[in-house]
């Protein structure tokens, strides 16, 4: 009696185990990492040696850094700049384009940018807005 109880738990569990592979939503593929930093400047309308201006962070929460897929007419993913300039994206393994908007005086310099990320992949991509 003992083992034919333990026999049937044993299938029991081994089925519940098999039917719950295929109902949990999991993924095969891991995702990998763009990340970067944008530097912004200059700030003050002269700089002059020695003397720092400080970038206030409105600078970089108002600019937006975007993901786009090969030929850049699919946009993937966008958000703005964190208040000291970083980004991240998670995305999964393919090729893509990262940009920027220079909206205003100056241009961008290091983007757009092609790249290929592959699963557990991090990459990071540093560029500069000249203001």
């Amino acid at each position: 009696m003992r083992t034919k109880t333990l026999i049937f738990l044993g299938i029991t569990a081994i089925f519940a185990l098999g039917i719950s592979f295929f109902l949990i939503p999991h993924s095969d593929i891991e995702n990998g990492i763009l990340k970067g930093k944008v530097s912004i400047g200059p700030i003050c309308p002269v700089e002059q040696e020695g003397i720092h201006c400080p970038v206030p962070s409105e600078a970089y929460t108002s600019r937006k850094v975007a993901v786009y897929k090969k030929n850049r007419t699919i946009k993937f993913a966008e958000q703005s700049f964190a208040s000291d300039g970083t980004y991240e994206f998670l995305l999964p393994p393919g090729s893509y384009i990262v940009d920027t908007s220079t909206e205003g005086i100056g241009g961008a310099e290091g983007v757009p940018r092609a790249f290929t990320i592959r699963s557990g992949e991090t990459i990071i991509i540093d560029f500069s807005i000249d203001t």
